[in-house]
């Protein structure tokens, strides 16, 4: 009994104490973090007594007893530092996925990792991002050093082998059993489609390693050979697409003209025709476009790759990849292309984008879509900087300049000054009032926005002086959302909707404009499309081939529906939210029975899964399908 006592005495001795505590803060600290980071980020959602959200918890409570078992089997002496490292590590994790969510509204993967270095810094974008609250992410940090400082004063003692080897398996026994327990209540299908779907059953850490485990199938021991089976599905789903295209109508409306393709940063549908203080926003587009044909229900489909995936998808018309950026992953892939076709019928192919050739690496993309130049940032001069470079105004002036302009041309324009965060002072060069909105990151959108249409008048102008307008059709088009979701409040209530997921996934919408000068071709077509849908659209128009393209000529489709980056499906009739694994109806907002929306819903995830395999087994190098 006397042994008893001592031991027992030990076991509260000031080191035993000081050691026990540095594991609890380990443990307690990360699970408050990723807590923190599935409810800010809104992949989690309110009441947070709910059976998913104690699945989320359980599974990330899984992963760090798991993850303390590995320091706790591996380190002896050095055990403490480990846990510090560790938590110092899986800190800024969490810190880079929270800045990384509230822009993109995706997970930061390994292929996203590897994109960073080449999409270059997000500088005051990132600045922009940061919220009081993060301090959440290293508040625990100087309890920790403390605690080391303490420990080491008195002596880490060794722990035997065994003992650690013991405590080890009883973290593996009781991690994979939390692990388990959640995943068997998780809905794992939509886990190839969504990776925000994984977090919100399993958590962020366990997304991480999910994430990690795909990362190496994909990319260390898969086979990239296209196996018959696989070309055999691709072909059948481009017979079946060629059997349901019907109609005619204004093919060849556009066939010998010039091709103008203009990709707004951050321009978003639900900006046109709107006003502030009796001010029109856009008003050039919105006369533009009651002398074009206008698609205003055109959904954006970028994914990791953010602007570079408005481009692929512009000019390939595939899914962008469910994580990383094609223009980085894919570069030197054979993709037939508008511009490589464009090329076939005699055209002079150019890229213009006032920013660094390695941004996106799109002068090694470019090369491979078939633009014959890619005038970038170095052939510029730096008169007038607006938010991230070179003013719009500059940008068309000079692009202008460097092209001969020889007939017939196809240039592909980038606009940039409407990049997040609006921190520029527009006002110098926007008239534009944004009255209760000044001071917003809303108000400054508006007043970019409003200047980037100015820019696109006097391009106009400057087209019809360089006698290049008559002859040209001019495409104006926006590649992605302006508004992070966090700040999605203040755009609901300028518009005077609920700020609801349904209602969010509703203004995910991009303008088209598809202008003819001299013909009367003009309307407001509603038809749901995507931006996959643009290629084949100009296709038709130019009286060009698209067979391989995924998507649909918008002025001759039977349906209208567009597959989103994350899962969801928007329709004319519905949008399914795959986040929430329901679909509403858009008019009435009502939930939709299942039987209304599967045989749809499966369709375009094998449209989707077929871009991706596409894409990654570089199928269209093997494939001979049949001339359409």
């Amino acid at each position: 009994m006397g042994k008893f006592l001592y031991k027992l005495k030990g076991f509260f001795r000031f080191s035993y104490i000081l050691q026990l505590s540095i594991w609890a803060v380990f443990l307690g600290s990360l699970m408050i973090k990723c807590f923190y980071f599935q409810f800010t980020t809104r992949i989690s959602e309110l009441p947070i007594k709910t059976r998913l959200n104690a699945n989320m918890l359980i599974s990330s409570f899984g992963v760090l007893v798991i993850l303390a078992g590995v320091i706790f089997l591996i380190f002896n002496r050095k055990r403490n530092l480990a846990l510090f490292i560790t938590d110092l590590f899986l800190s800024l994790l969490l810190f880079s996925d929270t800045l990384f969510f509230r822009y993109y509204r995706n997970l930061l993967s390994i292929p996203v990792i590897y994109n960073i270095g080449a999409a270059d810094k997000l500088g005051g974008s990132i600045i922009s991002l940061l919220k009081p609250k993060d301090i959440v992410y290293v508040i625990d940090l100087p309890v920790i050093a403390v605690l080391l400082i303490l420990i080491s004063r008195t002596g880490a003692r060794p722990v035997k082998f065994l003992v650690r080897a013991a405590g080890a398996l009883a973290a593996a026994v009781i991690g994979t059993s939390c692990i388990w327990y959640s995943y068997s209540h998780a809905y794992t299908p939509a886990f190839k489609l969504d990776n925000n779907y994984i977090a919100r059953y399993l958590g962020v850490l366990y997304f991480h390693f999910y994430d990690t485990v795909r990362f190496v199938s994909d990319n260390v021991l898969a086979n990239r050979n296209l196996t018959a089976e696989e070309k055999s599905r691709i072909e059948k789903f481009y017979e079946e697409k060629k059997a349901r295209s019907s109609g005619t109508y204004l093919k060849n409306a556009a066939r010998g003209r010039n091709l103008i393709i203009i990709q707004v940063e951050s321009l978003q549908e639900f900006v046109i025709g709107r006003e502030i203080n009796g001010q029109e926003i856009t008003p050039f587009m919105n006369k533009l476009i009651g002398e074009s044909l206008y698609f205003n229900n055109i959904y954006y489909q970028v994914a990791d790759g953010n602007t570079s995936d408005a481009e692929f998808l512009a000019n390939v018309s595939l899914h962008p990849l469910k994580e990383g950026s094609v223009f980085i992953r894919y570069s030197t892939n054979y993709f037939p292309s508008l511009p490589s076709e464009l090329k076939k019928q005699g055209y002079s192919t150019y890229a213009f984008h006032a920013n660094k050739p390695s941004f996106w690496n799109r002068s090694s993309m470019y090369s491979s879509l078939g633009f014959d130049r890619f005038f970038s940032g170095e052939y510029y001069k730096m008169e007038l900087k607006v938010g991230w470079g070179i003013s719009d105004s500059t940008f068309f002036r000079q692009s202008l300049e460097l092209m001969d302009g020889k007939s017939p041309f196809y240039g592909y324009f980038i606009t940039l000054s409407t990049h997040f965060p609006y921190n520029f002072d527009y006002s110098s060069l926007s008239s534009l009032n944004p009255g209760n909105y000044k001071g917003t990151l809303l108000g400054d959108y508006f007043q970019a926005v409003n200047y980037v249409d100015a820019c696109l008048e006097q391009f106009f102008e400057d087209l019809k002086k360089r006698g290049l307008y008559e002859n040209s059709m001019i495409v104006i088009f926006g590649d992605h959302h302006a508004i992070p979701r966090d700040e999605n409040g203040i755009v609901a209530r300028f518009l005077g909707v609920p700020d609801t997921e349904f209602q969010w996934a509703r203004l995910q919408k991009v303008p088209l404009i598809i202008h003819l000068p001299g013909t009367e071709h003009r309307g407001v077509i509603s038809v749901t499309g995507g931006e996959i849908d643009i290629y084949p659209t100009i296709a038709n128009l130019m009286g060009i081939d698209s067979r391989y393209a995924m998507g649909k000529d918008l002025l001759n489709c039977q349906k209208g529906y567009a597959v989103l980056r994350n899962g969801s499906l928007a329709t004319d009739r519905y949008i399914y939210l795959n986040s929430q694994g329901k679909a509403f109806d858009l008019v009435s907002g009502k939930e939709l029975e299942p039987k209304e929306y599967e045989s749809e819903l499966k369709a375009c995830v094998e449209e989707y899964e077929i871009s991706q395999l596409i894409i990654k087994k570089n199928a269209f190098k093997h494939l001979k399908l049949e001339n359409g």
